[in-house]
C-alpha cells in the first residue's frame, strides 16, 4: 500500500520506481511490474513521509524523511542505511541535496530549514523564518551557494547560508505547494493553489536598492495553466532532445508539459508581440499611443539589465496535456529515459514517456503512457 502523504521517485537508471510504504520504502521494476526490494528498519512504526533520489560516482543513494522528522540516507544496492539525521521535530516535508552531493537540506511542517554536512555527518545551519509547513526547498548554486525555499505561509524565501539569514522574501496571494529551477539557474518558477504559475528571474550578482532591499529575483510574470486542475503540486524543467520544457502536475487529472522558448526565440515572439499591440492600436486610429508603445520598447534595449517589455508568457507557453487515469498525488522525472513519473490517488503509479516530435507549427512532442503499476 503506498503512503499517500509521500511522493514517488525513480531511481538513478530509470528502471525502478519508489514509492513510500507506510513505514518503508517500495523499490519497483517497472518492466515486470513487481516489487523488487525495499528500504525497511526492523522495529520502526515511523510512517515515510518524503523521497529524495541522487546519484553518487554511479551509485544510487535516496534520502527518506519520516513523520517523527527523522532523515536516513540509504544506499539503494545494499539497501542499507548510511546515516540517520535528526533535528526536526516534525515530519519531513522535503528533501535536496546539491549537485556535488555534499550538502542537503530539508524542511519540515515544524517550520524549519535544516542544512546538513553529509561528509561530516551533521547539521550546519538551521534556517527559521517561515511560520508555516516548508512545502518546497532547492539549491541555488551560482557563485555563492544559497538555498530557495517555499511555505504554506505564502511566502519564497531566499536563505544565505553563510550567514544564515533571509537575504529575500517573496510575497505571494495563495499556499505555495512547489518550486523549480531551470538548468542555467537562472528562472525560478513557483507552483501554487492558483490556476497560474509564477516566474521570477535570478540575479546573483543582484545589488542592494536605494530602499535598501536586495531583488536576487525580479517577477517576471504568470504563465496561465489552461488546462491545470486543483493546487500546482510538482514542476520541474526538464530537456526532450533539444526541446526544454517545463513538466506541470496539478492535484487533479492533468499532467501538463510547457514549451520553454531560447533567448533569441523570447526575443521573436516579444517583437512579435509589440507588433501586435501597435497594429491593433494603429486600427483605433491612436497613432499617438502606438508611438508610446516604440518609445518605451527603445527605452528597454537601452538598459540591457531592464525587462521592460519581457514577460514570462514570452518565455513559456503551453504545449500539451495528459490525462491520468486518477488524480494526481506527486510527479518525477528521469532524464536517462525522457520518463515522467506520476503517482495516483487510486493507489497506482503512470509513467508517461516523453520524446521530440516536429508539426506544421515547428517542435512539438509525442506522449506515449505505459500500462499503470499497482502497488
Amino acid at each position: 500500500v503506498t503512503s499517500r502523504e509521500c511522493n514517488v521517485s525513480f531511481d538513478p537508471t530509470g528502471r525502478f520506481a519508489l514509492s513510500g510504504a507506510v513505514e518503508s520504502v517500495a523499490i519497483w521494476n517497472l518492466r515486470q511490474g513487481v516489487q523488487e526490494k525495499a528500504l525497511a528498519l526492523h522495529n520502526s512504526s515511523e510512517r515515510v513521509s518524503r523521497l529524495c533520489v541522487q546519484e553518487v560516482a554511479g551509485s544510487g543513494r535516496c534520502a527518506v524523511g519520516y513523520q517523527d522528522g527523522t532523515v536516513r540516507l540509504w544506499d539503494l544496492k545494499a539497501c542499507a542505511v548510511l546515516q540517520t539525521l535528526q533535528g526536526h521535530r516534525s515530519a519531513v516535508t522535503c528533501l535536496c541535496f546539491d549537485k556535488a552531493g555534499h550538502l542537503m537540506a530539508s524542511g519540515s511542517n515544524d517550520t524549519d530549514l535544516i542544512v546538513w554536512d553529509l561528509v561530516g555527518e551533521s547539521g550546519i545551519a538551521r534556517l527559521r523564518g517561515h511560520v508555516d509547513a516548508v512545502t518546497s526547498v532547492l539549491f541555488w548554486e551560482a557563485s555563492v551557494v544559497r538555498l530557495i525555499s517555499a511555505s504554506k505561509d505564502r511566502l519564497i524565501r531566499i536563505w544565505s547560508l553563510e550567514m544564515q539569514i533571509c537575504l529575500q522574501a517573496i510575497a505571494e496571494a495563495s499556499e505555495l505547494w512547489c518550486l523549480a529551477l531551470n538548468a542555467p539557474q537562472t528562472r525560478l518558477v513557483a507552483g501554487s493553489s492558483e490556476k497560474f504559475l509564477h516566474v521570477w528571474s535570478l540575479d546573483h550578482e543582484a545589488k542592494t536598492s536605494e530602499a535598501g532591499d536586495l531583488l536576487l529575483a525580479k517577477f517576471q510574470g504568470a504563465v496561465p495553466r489552461t488546462e491545470g486542475q486543483g493546487q500546482a503540486l510538482s514542476v520541474r524543467f526538464a530537456h526532450v532532445g533539444t526541446l526544454e520544457v517545463l513538466l506541470c502536475q496539478g492535484s487533479g487529472r492533468s499532467f501538463e508539459i510547457f514549451r520553454v522558448f531560447s533567448d533569441n526565440e523570447v526575443a521573436k515572439r516579444r517583437k512579435r508581440r509589440e507588433r501586435r499591440a501597435k497594429a491593433k492600436l494603429r486600427k483605433k486610429g491612436t497613432e499617438d499611443a502606438a508611438d508610446a508603445v516604440d518609445h518605451e520598447h527603445h527605452e528597454a534595449e537601452d538598459d540591457e539589465h531592464e525587462a521592460e517589455g519581457s514577460h514570462a508568457a514570452d518565455e513559456i507557453t503551453h504545449l500539451q496535456t495528459h490525462r491520468c487515469s486518477a488524480k494526481a498525488l506527486s510527479m518525477a522525472w528521469n532524464e536517462k529515459t525522457s520518463t515522467a513519473l506520476l503517482g495516483l490517488t487510486n493507489n497506482l503509479m503512470e509513467s508517461v514517456r516523453i520524446t521530440a516530435a516536429e508539426s506544421q507549427e515547428g517542435p512539438a512532442i509525442h506522449l506515449e503512457a505505459t500500462p499503470t503499476l499497482e502497488l
